[in-house]
Formats: C-alpha cells, sequence, structure tokens
C-alpha cells in the first residue's frame, strides 16, 4: 500500500527521510528547514561605503530601498515624511537610516496585521518608530517579538516575527533528574523584582536589543499590568536561594493561555535550569497551554520545546489568546514543590 508523499510545510519539498511532526495534525518539516531556523539571520546593511557622505534620501539610495522593502501598494510618501521626520536630513545618519529602510516601516497598532505579508520574503523583521508602550503591548498581543537595533546611538524599535518559533506545549514539559536534584534549594516567585531582573539581564547579557527606551516602556507596561490599561501582562519571575538571594529571573509576558519568555540571566551554576523547569510547571499547573520560548537554542529542546513554523505559531498563538487570562502572581514557592506538584 503506497502513502500519500509528505510535504515540509516550510519549502514545500517532499519529506524523503526523517522530519518533524507538529504535534498530532500531520505538518512536517524537514531536517534541513529545521536545520535552517537554528543559523543565525544574516542582515545585509546596504551601506555604500564608496560613495561618500551624502544626504539620507539624496539619488536613489531611499526610492531604492523602499520599494523592495516597504511592501507593493504602500504609501511610500508617507513612509519616506516618517523617516525622514524621525531621523532627520544629517548625513551623518545615513547608515543607521540605510539599516532601518531595509525593514518595512509599521507606522501603527493597526498596520501590525500586515506584518506576515510583509515578511514574505522571509526576512523576520519589520521597523517602528516609536517607543510608546501602548504599541509595544500591540505588538506583543498580535503575537510578534519586540526588540531594537542597538548598534547605534539612535537605536529603533524591531518587530519580529519567526521564521520558526520555538514552542513548549506545557503538558510536555521535561525535567531532568539533575534540576529535580538541585531543586530543593530554591525558592521561585512572580512580580516581587521587576526592575532588578530587568537590570540584571542588562547587566549580563548588554544591550544590543534590549535598549534603554525599551527597557522602560517594559516597566510601565508592568507598572500596569493589573489596571486595565494594557492587554500583555508583563511579568517577571524569580529565584532565590536558602539565603534569599536572587540568583535567577527572567520577564516575559502572558496573553490568555500563552506565557512568551522574553530573557533572563542566572548568577549561580544550575540556577537558571531549576528557575526554567519550575516555571513550566507552574505555567502548566495554571492552566497556560502554550509557552513560547522565540528563537531556538539546544536548552530550549531539552525542556522540550519543539520548533513550528511562523504561519503555523500564529494561528495556534491566536487561539490561546482568545482564552480567560490567567494570573501568573503566586507566592514564593519551593522549586520542588512547584514541580512534584506538577509534573
Amino acid at each position: 500500500m503506497e502513502h500519500a508523499p509528505v510535504h515540509c510545510d516550510c519549502c514545500g519539498t517532499e519529506i524523503r527521510g526523517r522530519y518533524y511532526v507538529y504535534r498530532d495534525t500531520g505538518i512536517g518539516i524537514c531536517l534541513a528547514c529545521q536545520a535552517l531556523a537554528r543559523e543565525p539571520a544574516r542582515m545585509d546593511r546596504a551601506m555604500d561605503a564608496e560613495s561618500g557622505p551624502v544626504g539620507p534620501f539624496s539619488g536613489s539610495l531611499f526610492d531604492a530601498l523602499i520599494p523592495a522593502s516597504h511592501g507593493p501598494g504602500r504609501d511610500i510618501e508617507s513612509i519616506r515624511e516618517a523617516i525622514e521626520e524621525s531621523f532627520g536630513p544629517d548625513p551623518e545618519e545615513r547608515h543607521l537610516l540605510t539599516f532601518a529602510l531595509q525593514f518595512p516601516l509599521i507606522r501603527n497598532a493597526a498596520e501590525l496585521t500586515e506584518v506576515p505579508a510583509l515578511l514574505a520574503d522571509g526576512n523576520e523583521f519589520c521597523s517602528a518608530l516609536t517607543w510608546a508602550p501602548a504599541f509595544i503591548d500591540a505588538v506583543c498581543r498580535e503575537g510578534f517579538f519586540p526588540m531594537a537595533n542597538g548598534y547605534y546611538d539612535r537605536p529603533f524599535l524591531l518587530v519580529k516575527h519567526h521564521n520558526f518559533r520555538c514552542v513548549l506545549f506545557t503538558e510536555r514539559l521535561h525535567v531532568s533528574r539533575r534540576v529535580r536534584q538541585r531543586a530543593p534549594g530554591y525558592a521561585l516567585s512572580a512580580n516581587t523584582a521587576f526592575v532588578e531582573c530587568l537590570a540584571r539581564i542588562r547587566e549580563q547579557h548588554g544591550e544590543d536589543w534590549l535598549v534603554a527606551p525599551l527597557a522602560e516602556a517594559f516597566q510601565e507596561l508592568h507598572a500596569n499590568r493589573d489596571n486595565g490599561r494594557f492587554k500583555s501582562k508583563f511579568t517577571s519571575i524569580e529565584l532565590r536561594n536558602k539565603r534569599g538571594e536572587l540568583v535567577a529571573g527572567e520577564i516575559g509576558f502572558a496573553n490568555g493561555e500563552c506565557y512568551t519568555s522574553l530573557s533572563g540571566f542566572f548568577l549561580e551554576n544550575g540556577a537558571g535550569a531549576v528557575l526554567l523547569c519550575a516555571l513550566g510547571a507552574r505555567l502548566a499547573k495554571l492552566g497556560f497551554r502554550l509557552w513560547d520560548l522565540g528563537m531556538f537554542a539546544p536548552y530550549k529542546r531539552d525542556l522540550g520545546a519543539v520548533l513550528i513554523p511562523g504561519t503555523v505559531w500564529l494561528a495556534e498563538y491566536r487561539r490561546a489568546r482568545e482564552a480567560a487570562e490567567i494570573s501568573l502572581s503566586f507566592p514564593e514557592t519551593n522549586a520542588r514543590e512547584i514541580i512534584t506538584d506538577a509534573v
């Protein structure tokens, strides 16, 4: 009996060997696409070093970059005006401008619905010229990842739509024996040290994407998490040792039955793994179905996470988003108790 051929839902080629199946839906991802998703994104900066210091809107530079990167049928003149108003005509900012122009510009929250179509060529980033917490809340709510280009003195917001998203379905959480052995020495809590966690993350990882204006927006989002001003519930997760010292933490946000991790830090060997496993167990216990882990990393796979295509991620996320809101605040609890109770 012949079986129907299986095609990769990322590249469309027929899969003849091993492949990954997304849950029980039959959606398959070939190993080549899985490997591709693990490679760092390579973004050409379109810098013409030989042409000398010319104005950012001189010659054909703007016209060459805008139509190609901002999608057909968009109002190019208003995009030109928005970018020129933000960056000005200073020739010294030409390289920053050419970098920014590679990414389709999102001018308001309503345009976030256009992101998947604007990134159909495989690029993962759109740009925005605002740090308003309400806009960043909308980015999160739509299932995208807010970050920044931090390579210049004038950073700008990036809206990332991953080609592949690393997701853990909480019922599949795996906790290693080593983590179970270490867990009794730690306690997990939520929303007791957001500002400190944010500072520790920036100290440990630098400011390449979590630049000052984005960090300030995150703080405002967290400060207003319970008053109904924003829909995405920004959260900090803390892990303390027996002396009460903060030894690991992370920040993220929740929408419906989905929790998204943004970034984290650890100060003791093994503390990061305990935090993640205890957090995953707590998410499962509270009723969160999806744990969004962003880009791929081996330790995420060890937790039980899988890579799924960005289009599939958005469909799955939006179903989870519409579920009833789940509170992620909880009192400090021993990590072993949390893990034992849920896994």
